[in-house]
């Protein structure tokens, strides 16, 4: 039998899509809202991500589509004819394990492209599920990375999942924008 996810399955659990889809519909909200879009552009896809790996020159063999988006900052070259320039800034992705998996590797892989196309950004993870624990696969990326990595990833652990809210809170803080939950946030939440 060869590896990885085999035709006809899926490498997530229920839990596991829920996490994504919390991290993902949160994400959209922020990224609608006007005063982050004059900071931001958000990107769920790959769109745009072969030409600017390959501006680096280079061939890059993976994808990379994280659950909360890749936010590039914004910064004006020429504000007066509406240019600007993009620097990959945040990416915010979901990942839920149990005792064992492949979500640290699926992880690496996300991190390391975007680690290529900017090593200043900031890789923030929402972990969940046994794989949390001490000594469990999530708590040992955590721990290794944050050793190798100290200034680009932040890893929030909750064993049971995030509500809007608290992933609401997470993402404002980490793109350090201003904006309210109750105004942005309009379907219920856990």
């Amino acid at each position: 039998m060869r590896g990885g996810i085999q035709p006809g399955t899926t490498a997530s659990s229920p839990e596991s899509l829920d996490l994504d889809l919390g991290i993902k519909n949160v994400a959209e909200c922020i990224a609608s809202i006007k005063n982050v879009k004059k900071q931001y552009d958000a990107d769920f896809h790959n769109r745009g991500m072969n030409r600017i790996l390959k501006e680096l020159g280079n061939e890059w063999p993976y994808g990379c589509v994280p659950d909360g988006m890749m936010w590039f900052k914004k910064t004006p070259t020429s504000p007066e004819q509406g240019y600007f320039k993009r620097e990959l800034s945040v990416v915010f992705e979901g990942k839920k394990q149990q005792k064992a998996g492949n979500a640290e590797e699926r992880w690496f892989k996300n991190f390391t492209t975007c680690y290529h196309i900017n090593p200043k950004m900031k890789y923030v993870t929402f972990c969940s599920g046994e794989g949390i624990k001490k000594d469990g696969p999530l708590y040992n990326l955590q721990k290794a990375t944050e050793i190798v990595y100290p200034d680009n990833v932040y890893f929030h652990m909750k064993q049971d999942g995030f509500s809007k809210k608290e992933i609401f809170d997470i993402m404002v803080e980490h793109l350090d924008v201003d904006i309210d939950f109750s105004s942005t946030i309009t379907q219920g939440g856990k």
